[in-house]
């Protein structure tokens, strides 16, 4: 069986978690939130680690591309919870706190 391994991305608000070991061991488990890379003592979402597989001595990463979701903007169609691309309509109509 491949063992799986993980590093928190840098653009994560929990890169502040990584030990001093990476990458670190860690399984995917079955739930019913986004936090399914279980190791390092904590549960992490997908879009917040690199994942790894050890071949030999060396470890190759499996997930180069990933990228996080959008939150919806509120202006895009449809009723998800996140905008399909990266919408512009923040930048084009800024709110400003006054």
């Amino acid at each position: 069986m491949t063992e799986l391994f993980a590093a928190i991305r840098e653009d994560s608000k929990y890169f502040y978690q990584n030990p001093k070991a990476l990458p670190f061991p860690v399984s995917i488990v079955n739930t019913t939130d986004a936090y399914r890379v279980k190791g390092n003592g904590d549960q992490y979402r997908l879009e917040d680690v690199y994942l790894f597989v050890q071949s030999g001595r060396n470890f190759q990463q499996i997930n180069k591309e990933v990228t996080k979701p959008f939150p919806n903007c509120g202006a895009c169609p449809g009723g998800g919870t996140v905008c399909k691309t990266a919408c512009l309509h923040a930048q084009e109509n800024p709110t400003t706190d006054l």
